[in-house]
């Protein structure tokens, strides 16, 4: 795989998320947009673009960057005694280098699956999912676990610990049934703090014969320290749209009145026909959701707001014509991604990478799906979970990576 130099100033880039003079693209979202294939994007001139893409490390499941300690946080498959490959949370410096596990072997957690790490404001607290230690657990035929990794989280309780790994606190819990199949995944802080949302698999869809992806809610709960001991309080949750066959909460506005998620919430999209979203959560009840991309068919999801919160990084495949000729359980074998970016509002949608198309440094000369990313503090430079296949072999994502991006405003 090529790539491009490594900048030796990497971090140290100052053009912050606002530098580049700023254009209108797509039209303002409105509430209740229309289904459509594909919408038409104007790509903005004026958008952040790509200075330089370098490898920091391999594996790498869900990413947040600590404005506090400027350190990066995620998971990875860690060896337990047996040698069965359970996700851990590891911390490292954004050059990929000290990296150290906070959640292996520690005892009290369940550890089995841990992992969707994301950084408290302060830099004090980690909120993380940790799998259950004892429910039944389906694997297919090479016995491993079908449901229960990070990011599809099946019987995953809500966990906070501070930023060393010492002290860990179960704050949530969803059925330890086996035939409720309840889980959360992607649990986000509010920039102040105050806050904590998450993705929760509610159970079942009696009404879906095609796919397991279940009924979900996105929750909403204020987030305490007490004698420093944190919990949660006033839970509450919602299920915007038309559907709830799926949500995947994201994070906080800058001012903490509204969340970005990703969902397929419209009647009769399919499951992989995920759109983004914000919602005002100011009050004790969610308001109107708004519609930020507009592809009924495409993948779209991983929306982050830069620092700033003047734009957005998203993932989407947009543009791939992906189509699941196994049915919607089998995506992993056929999704191709990339990152695009946006303005707030969800204008000046762009494409940002381009790891699928040959005369690009980035190209993998395999299938390649970008998933989750993370800004840096200062806006100048993302990190991303990359995952990609062999050439010649496009159903099997075979690497899985964790890039460095750095950004620059267009010359």
């Amino acid at each position: 795989m090529r790539r491009s130099a490594i900048i030796l100033l990497l971090l140290a880039l100052a053009i912050g998320t606002t530098g580049c003079e700023q254009e209108n693209g797509a039209a303002t979202p409105t509430a209740h947009p229309t289904p459509t294939a594909s919408p038409t994007t104007t790509a903005s001139t004026s958008q952040l673009q790509v200075a330089s893409i370098t490898k920091i490390m391999d594996e790498g499941k869900s990413l947040d960057w600590s404005p506090d300690h400027n350190l990066i946080i995620s998971s990875k498959p860690m060896p337990d005694e047996e040698g069965y490959l359970y996700y851990d949370v590891i911390v490292f410096n954004p050059d990929g280098s000290d990296e150290k596990c906070l959640t292996c072997d520690k005892p009290g957690l369940p550890n089995r699956h841990q992992g969707n790490p994301a950084w408290h404001p302060s830099g004090d607290w980690i909120v993380f999912t940790a799998e259950k230690a004892t429910v039944f657990r389906e694997k297919d035929p090479y016995g491993k676990e079908l449901y229960s990794i990070p990011g599809k989280g099946m019987f995953h309780d809500l966990y906070v610990m501070d930023s060393e790994g010492t002290r860990f606190f179960r704050v949530y819990e969803v059925s330890w049934n086996p035939l409720a199949k309840q889980g959360l995944i992607h649990p986000q802080f509010s920039h102040n703090g105050d806050m904590v949302i998450w993705a929760q698999r509610e159970g079942e869809d009696p009404h879906e014969d095609e796919h397991k992806w279940g009924v979900w809610a996105i929750y909403i709960a204020d987030f305490v320290v007490e004698d420093g001991e944190p919990r949660v309080e006033n839970v509450r949750s919602c299920q915007p749209g038309e559907r709830a066959q799926f949500y995947e909460t994201h994070g906080f506005s800058e001012d903490d009145t509204k969340i970005i998620y990703a969902a397929n919430q419209m009647a009769g999209q399919p499951p992989t026909g995920m759109d983004i979203y914000v919602m005002d959560i100011a009050g004790e009840e969610c308001g109107e959701p708004v519609q930020l991309t507009m592809t009924f068919w495409d993948w779209d999801e991983h929306a982050h707001y830069s620092p700033d919160g003047e734009k957005i990084v998203w993932m989407s495949s947009e543009g791939f014509d992906v189509q699941y000729p196994e049915g919607y359980d089998q995506w992993s074998k056929y999704l191709t991604t990339e990152l695009w970016i946006m303005n707030a509002d969800g204008t000046g949608k762009q494409r940002l990478t381009f790891y699928n198309e040959p005369g690009h440094d980035e190209y993998t000369s395999g299938r390649t799906v970008v998933a989750d990313s993370a800004w840096s503090p200062d806006g100048s430079s993302l990190v991303a979970c990359v995952t990609y296949a062999e050439a010649g072999n496009p159903t099997n994502l075979k690497y899985r990576e964790l890039h460095l991006i750095a950004l620059e405003c267009p010359p």
